[in-house]
């Protein structure tokens, strides 16, 4: 075998799948006779891990001591089995150390490896795989989104025409997990436009559907407690041999109209048709199909420029899956023989080197984004194929829908990609630049001092931070940096001589953190999970009620203020303070109703808009209440950047939702595909 070599590695829920790929020809390595490994590990007595199917054996003896799907406990730090606690770090690492001894068998030795994750992972999560990886003795390894490496399959090994700037649908429904992404390919490689997903959706959850679908037909009988709740070494072996004849039986109704089945103990036969399989199962994947409606309309896609749906993952074979998501995205989705393959094939491809645009298919213009076309198309191998010498015939669409779908063409030629920005970036660049340029006036005229002189650099840094986006820590650690810079100075400025400056600086200081919430829910927590930002940023929209509840509060009774004085001010200078509390409830109004009505995933251009028109009031109702005394124009402008920077960082969706990255932590490199 040839230097050339490349090993894809997909760590799935419940089965893992590894390929090997020298040139053209591909060569899946086969685990007790199956391309798919379970992914369950087994703790013996002396606290050795038994991995795959040994695990499976183990199991119907000691349940206890085993766990089907590790990778549903990445992060729990360590899982106990039996009376020994292992670090997931390890277990991840026994699974990846079986595909490693293997590959030797077969290879000889390990090749650059390339090990894929879901797209929903953030950085803590990825380096527990990577840990793994390197402890299990794979010496050369980086790791791929998922969506990413099976949209590089596809558009390698069907006839979709995938151009620079089209999109497509990843729908992975897997044994243990339900993704769905959708990417868009670049002149390098794809990036993740949006992405969710639901933990407790996959093919294991069919199969306990289907369990207790036949529970009505055998709870009377004494033994189906038993095979439900084994406590004796022959029920749990009952169990175990009931759980896989149901995923037998669902595996074979996705070729056949009815299936037989024998209900262990109870010793009764019976049989599954299509149509129960489709009642069953109807419920959750139309949850399933709600998920990919909100991630399609997240992308912020219209319906013309998804030029395909693929299906990944072994669940996906059900016929039903292909017939829901044609009817719910009007696009017959694209399906191979063996959608298990798809993203451990995907992962041996490199990217390839850009080639000239061809005529457009999407309806409207592709953005840079994406991978470009190749020319060659290494076929995905049979499983019973141990050592193929050559590619094998093309794979074929079992379902009746179409193999390739793409969108109409649009009648342009597409010339060069689309580097235009949204107008809501520029205008906010704008915005932040005019913000830097009142902080230098203001800092020059009133505050000639280090903390002014320090802010404006940290504010012209992290400007150039957003107008950039680059991806580092540097310039994480400035933008952020600015912040409590900001907090400083607000203390150094405000006297603290009455309940009035203490509601100011209560003020400024939440504002600071509420848009430090927002920023870590958005960019960190939404890289590790999804459903977890949700709290961060039901936290978030708390503490900016607070906080313009404290705007109006203070703006309209000021402390030292009696109601009878505070009136006849009000009336006096009426022409001049109430159209700063009308801007001040209209920008903050649209700002809430904006973050209200976009999920976590879709936060963009538009709630960026919204949250200028909300920092504009604020830092007009700040002037108001100091009696617009010159002081606080260096004030509102030191305070403006900070807040704007990080609000800016939050609408440049490249820069922070990007749950593949979840966060700066990755500087792409040379020769190494951009992750997104």
């Amino acid at each position: 075998m040839s230097g050339n070599m490349r090993l894809g590695v997909d760590f799935g829920t419940s089965h893992t799948v590894a390929l090997l790929r020298d040139g053209d020809a591909v060569t899946p390595l086969i685990f007790d006779g199956t391309p798919l490994l379970p992914s369950a590990v087994y703790a013996t007595e002396d606290g050795r891990l038994r991995v795959g199917r040994d695990a499976l054996h183990s199991a119907r003896i000691d349940p206890v001591r085993f766990e089907p799907n590790p990778k549903r406990r990445v992060d729990d730090g360590s899982i106990l089995l039996g009376d020994n606690e292992c670090d997931v770090v390890t277990v991840f690492a026994a699974v990846l150390g079986r595909v490693r001894d293997e590959c030797v068998r077969v290879a000889g030795h390990v090749p650059a490896t390339t090990l894929t994750h879901p797209a929903t992972w953030g950085s803590a999560r990825r380096m527990v795989l990577e840990d793994a990886a390197t402890a299990a003795g794979f010496p050369d390894v980086r790791i791929r989104a998922e969506p990413v490496a099976a949209a590089t399959y596809f558009a390698r090994q069907t006839d979709v025409d995938l151009p620079v700037g089209s999109a497509v649908v990843v729908f992975d429904f897997g044994g243990g997990t339900f993704d769905v992404s959708v990417v868009r390919r670049t002149t390098e490689e794809f990036e993740v436009l949006s992405v969710d997903g639901v933990d407790d959706l996959g093919g294991v959850d069919i199969d306990h559907r289907l369990m207790e679908h036949l529970g009505r037909q055998f709870s009377d009988a004494p033994e189906w407690n038993r095979l439900m709740q084994p406590a004796a070494p022959e029920d749990r072996r009952g169990r175990r041999t009931f759980v896989d004849d149901v995923r037998s039986v669902k595996e074979q109704l996705s070729r056949h109209a009815r299936a037989d089945l024998l209900i262990p103990l109870v010793n009764r036969e019976t049989h599954l048709t299509r149509e129960e399989l489709e009642q069953v199962t109807g419920p959750m994947l139309e949850r399933a199909m709600r998920v990919t409606t909100a991630v399609i309309r997240a992308s912020r896609l219209e319906s013309g420029q998804v030029a395909g749906v693929f299906l990944v993952g072994g669940a996906s074979r059900m016929p039903l899956v292909a017939t829901l998501l044609h009817r719910h995205t009007g696009i017959a989705p694209t399906v191979i023989d063996q959608p298990e393959l798809v993203v451990a094939h995907g992962a041996t491809l490199e990217p390839a080197q850009p080639t000239p645009p061809q005529r457009q298919t999407v309806s409207s213009p592709p953005t840079p984004s994406g991978i470009s076309p190749e020319d060659q198309r290494p076929e995905l191998p049979h499983p019973d194929h141990r050592l193929p010498s050559g590619p094998v015939p093309p794979p074929h669409p079992p379902l009746s829908a179409p193999a390739a779908v793409t969108a109409p063409a649009s009648g342009t030629d597409h010339q060069q990609p689309d580097e235009r920005q949204p107008w809501a970036l520029k205008l906010a660049k704008i915005a932040v630049w005019a913000q830097v340029l009142a902080l230098l006036a203001g800092s020059v005229v009133y505050l000639p001092s280090f903390w002014s002189a320090v802010l404006l650099l940290a504010s012209i840094a992290g400007a150039i931070t957003v107008t950039r986006r680059r991806r580092s820590r540097l310039h994480e650690a400035i933008s952020l940096g600015s912040q409590y810079l900001v907090i400083g100075l607000t203390y150094w400025l405000v006297f603290v001589d009455s309940w009035e400056t203490v509601a100011v600086a209560v003020l400024l200081l939440t504002e600071v953190m509420a848009i430090s919430m927002l920023h870590a829910a958005a960019g960190w927590f939404s890289g590790v999970s999804v459903r977890r930002s949700v709290w961060w940023l039901k936290l978030t929209k708390v503490l900016m009620a607070g906080q313009f509840a404290l705007l109006v509060f203070v703006g309209v009774f000021p402390m030292h203020w009696t109601a009878d004085n505070y009136a006849r001010s009000f009336a006096a200078d009426a022409a001049e303070v109430v159209p700063f509390y009308i801007a001040v409830v209209i920008g903050a109004g649209f700002a809430f109703w904006g973050l209200m009505r976009q999920p976590p995933m879709a936060w963009g251009w538009w709630t960026a808009v919204l949250m200028r028109c909300y920092l504009v009031g604020a830092a007009l109702l700040v002037f108001v209440m100091t009696g617009g005394h010159l002081a606080v124009v260096p004030l509102v402008a030191a305070v403006g950047p900070s807040v704007a920077i990080i609000s800016l960082v939050i609408a440049a969706r490249r820069f922070y939702l990007r749950p593949v990255e979840g966060g700066l932590d990755v500087e792409p490199k040379p020769g190494v595909p951009a992750m997104v």
